[in-house]
């Protein structure tokens, strides 16, 4: 899916992913979404929220996911990852022939506070991403189907996230607690969302 550079707003975003859920989970995985394209647009938490509900709920791996330029914060970048790294089917990373791959999340250039911190915590209980930052220079740099970490598929990064310190905001000097705080509230949220889903499912 590309609906990229559509000048796409919050809400319009999260409309458009809410029915690209919808139509998956209809098609009884007939159907899957591997890359969706949406950098360069206006969209922010609430359109992240749905697309990590998307990436809950969708059986096989959503591969790469491309949201840079846009006005996500520390909500919506937290909850993707969450749903990367809690994926009921320990989807992440994929398989792709013989190497197991990270999900390639570009979320540069967005309103993501304090980026560094909240990858650090997410790195903890009860979460415990693995990241890979996806840096460097030579000849055999990460890609959307290598990184230069894979190992066995217990130990491969959940997530490649380039450019995630490159952020719009910075940092924000906030406590510690409050920030560790925010988190567990993010998979709270997530956990909440994903059992509302399943209870208008049946």
């Amino acid at each position: 899916i590309d609906a990229s550079k559509n000048e796409l707003s919050d809400e319009t975003g999260a409309l458009l992913i809410a029915a690209l859920h919808d139509m998956l989970m209809k098609s009884q995985d007939r159907v899957r979404l591997r890359v969706i394209k949406l950098q360069q647009n206006n969209l922010g938490d609430a359109s992240c929220a749905k697309l990590a509900l998307l990436i809950w709920s969708q059986r096989v791996p959503v591969q790469a996911a491309y949201i840079s330029h846009n006005k996500v914060g520390r909500k919506g970048a937290a909850s993707l990852l969450i749903s990367l790294a809690r994926h009921p089917e320990v989807a992440y990373p994929w398989q792709f022939g013989p190497r197991a791959v990270p999900a390639w999340l570009d979320l540069g250039a967005n309103e993501v506070a304090d980026s560094q911190e909240i990858l650090s915590l997410l790195e903890k209980g009860p979460v415990r991403l693995r990241v890979c930052l996806a840096t460097g220079k030579s000849h055999v740099s990460c890609s959307a189907v290598y990184c230069r970490q894979a190992c066995r598929k217990g130990d491969t990064p959940h997530v490649h996230v380039p450019w995630f310190h490159k952020q719009k905001k910075q940092r924000t000097l906030a406590d510690p607690l409050q920030l560790q705080s925010f988190v567990l509230s993010c998979v709270e949220l997530l956990d909440s969302d994903v059992k509302r889903a399943i209870a208008e499912k049946h």
